[in-house]
């Protein structure tokens, strides 16, 4: 099992550092968004990610945009609803 640190993931570039080492991403890694999502989805062993301190996540209200920290554990959620090789455990 991978164990993630959400509070890892709120500043940009520090975020995507820490997912490359921790997942172990090719050099190639193009450190955002979309490449975390390709990187995930072409995942083709079983992998379970568990992802600690979701709460220092914040949702959008109406009149803001979501962090940064939303906007990754969105990817990642989403790569694993798309790769049946990966799953996902919070606390």
């Amino acid at each position: 099992m991978i164990c993630l640190d959400a509070k890892k993931f709120l500043n940009k570039e520090k975020a995507h550092d820490y997912l490359k080492r921790k997942l172990s991403l090719p050099s190639y890694y193009g450190k955002n968004l979309d490449a975390l999502k390709d990187v995930l989805t072409e995942i083709s062993h079983p992998t379970d990610i568990k992802i600690k301190n979701i709460h220092l996540i914040k949702e959008a209200s109406e009149d803001e945009k979501p962090d940064y920290g939303h906007l990754l554990l969105q990817t990642i959620k989403e790569s694993a609803e798309e790769n049946e090789n990966i799953k996902i455990y919070t606390e």
